[in-house]
């Protein structure tokens, strides 16, 4: 099942623009369930699609994912590598419409791994 996934990214409270969403889902067992992915727009805005199987579906997997936040080649956006991480932020995504809006700090080291404000 998938399930539409929309938000902000925004750093230390300024919307970014360009970065790259990838909402991976934890394997529950043998299968490997599709990735979803999206990037951000002018406003920080962003909405996932997913790829593989049926690929190019709207939305991400239901259940817990993994997410990864990063700048790609080229960007002009600075996000700390951190976010690109395993495990450095994990979002449930649950049934119809959900809303994840990320305001990532600069340096999330500082504060320990929990470094995102909800």
């Amino acid at each position: 099942k998938t399930a539409e996934v929309t938000g902000t990214v925004m750093l230390e409270g300024t919307p970014v623009e360009g970065v790259s969403l990838e909402f991976e889902p934890v394997r529950t067992g043998a299968e490997i369930p599709p990735t979803a992915y999206g990037s951000t727009d002018a406003e920080g805005k962003y909405r996932l699609t997913r790829v593989g199987g049926k690929g190019g579906r709207p939305g991400a997997v239901v259940g817990m994912n993994t997410v990864r936040v990063s700048a790609p080649e080229g960007s002009t956006a600075t996000v700390h590598p951190h976010y690109a991480d395993e495990g450095a932020l994990q979002f449930e995504v649950k049934a119809g419409p959900n809303v994840f809006d990320i305001d990532l700090v600069k340096n999330p080291l500082a504060i320990g791994r929990k470094a995102v404000r909800e």
